[in-house]
Order: structure tokens, then C-alpha cells, then sequence
């Protein structure tokens, strides 16, 4: 537990992320960007036992390896290419699970705004 009840996922430095320890019931992740670091991913499977969606276009998968992660490798955007899926229709394609407590995690090298 970090203060004011936030609660630290990841690793210490980059690729760690605080989150509200009120989102204890989280379900699903949808996280874009994994690169070379899921420790993120890998502490909220841990800790919530929920499935972690994924998606980044630059590597061949996650670099750890976890029943409850499902890696694409694409690129998000506003739009859908080949290589690319619109934000909206992952969060969509994904969806099928029925559970409501989601969290959406982007780290996706300066493009989280014209993303969203």
C-alpha cells in the first residue's frame, strides 16, 4: 500500500502504475502497450485473478507467460488496419466475458490521447 489508499502494481519504476485500492474488484484489464514489461499485468492477474487482455504491436507477445493473458499483436489507434484495431472495437471484440469491472491501461508511447 502506497498513501492515501492507492495501492502499487508493476515495478517500481517504469511500468509500475497506482491504482485506487478500491478497484479490488476488478475482473478484466485491457491494457495496450506491453513492450518488454508485463510486470503490471502479471501483479494484477496475482492480486485479482481477473484476464488480462493485451495488445502491442511491437513484440511477438508478453515477455511473461500466463494462462489469463491474451496478447494480440496489434497496434491500437482511431482507426482499423491491418495491423492496427480501433479502441473501440477491442474494448467490443473483448467484451464477451460479461463482467463489468474493468480497468483500461495504456502506455502506449504518446499516443494514449489520440487513442482516446
Amino acid at each position: 500500500m502506497v498513501s492515501g489508499g492507492l495501492l502499487r502494481f508493476g515495478t517500481a519504476g517504469d511500468g509500475g502504475y497506482l491504482l485506487p485500492s478500491a478497484m479490488q474488484k476488478i475482473k478484466v484489464c485491457y491494457s495496450g502497450g506491453v513492450e518488454t514489461n508485463s510486470d503490471f499485468e502479471a501483479d494484477i492477474v496475482s492480486k485479482f485473478g481477473c484476464v488480462v487482455h493485451m495488445l502491442d504491436g511491437s513484440v511477438e507477445g508478453p515477455p511473461i507467460s500466463n494462462p489469463k493473458f491474451k496478447f494480440k499483436r496489434l497496434w491500437l489507434g482511431n482507426t482499423n488496419t491491418t495491423d492496427t484495431i480501433h479502441v473501440n472495437d477491442w474494448l467490443k471484440l473483448e467484451r464477451n466475458t460479461g463482467k463489468n469491472e474493468v480497468i483500461l491501461k495504456l502506455d502506449i508511447e504518446g499516443h494514449e490521447y489520440s487513442v482516446l
